[in-house]
């Protein structure tokens, strides 16, 4: 039977990496487009991967202790809202590609 500490992770490790997969999509889009609105967007997905990783640092480092999780967790989730606030209000400025 499946513990509910591996339910957990498995989830963790979902979310981690779909928003792994929205990075790869969202900075592919940029690379086509040039929208700053699409990069802010991308660094959005890249923080909340690293927090992600973070949050679950003791699952690949078990030793590691004493890791100020909840206010990483805080700040991370800060900077991300904060980055999907800048790119919804912000005016699309696209770069000229050749």
């Amino acid at each position: 039977m499946i513990s509910e500490i591996d339910i957990y992770t498995l989830l963790q490790f979902a979310v981690g990496s779909f928003s792994l997969i929205l990075f790869a999509v969202s900075i592919t889009a940029f690379k086509k487009s040039g929208s700053r609105r699409l990069l802010m967007v991308s660094a959005a997905f890249f923080l909340y991967f690293v927090k992600v990783l973070l949050l679950n640092v003791d699952v690949f480092i078990p030793d590691l202790q004493n890791v100020p999780v909840d206010l990483m967790s805080i700040i991370f989730d800060f900077l991300i809202l904060l980055l999907f606030f800048v790119a919804i209000i912000s005016k699309d400025k696209v770069s000229e590609k050749e």
